[in-house]
């Protein structure tokens, strides 16, 4: 079994790759439809953070560990690579986020989350 992962080091590492991709997308790249069925990549932004510059929320959570009621930090990693994914597929960017993070865990996080 991997060692035990540091969730929010992992969640601050994940925000930060993705501000970075976003720091290199044009306007137009905003509106590319997105994994998400009907969300362009600037929803699905939105979706992490609260909308107004997105990317610069985006870059403001980095380090916070403020979650929504009832939300577990595994959940939280889970939400950000997803859709981190999510953004970076139509867009022709890649990083491989779970292999990343199997060096730091994965077996931890999959039973944080209460996978089997």
């Amino acid at each position: 079994m991997n060692d035990p992962i540091d969730v929010w080091a992992a969640i601050d590492e994940e925000r930060r790759a993705l501000v970075a991709d976003l720091a290199r997308i044009d306007a137009g790249q905003w509106e590319t439809p997105s994994l998400c069925a009907e969300w362009k990549v600037r929803d699905v932004v939105g979706h992490l953070v609260f909308p107004t510059n997105l990317q610069e929320q985006l870059a403001d959570t980095i380090g916070s560990r403020n979650l929504p009621p009832f939300v577990k930090s595994a959940c939280e990693l889970a939400d950000i690579v997803c859709h981190g994914e999510d953004i970076r597929g139509p867009l022709g960017v890649h990083r491989d986020a779970l292999d990343e993070l199997s060096g730091a865990g994965l077996d931890d996080l999959r039973t944080r989350m209460g996978a089997v």
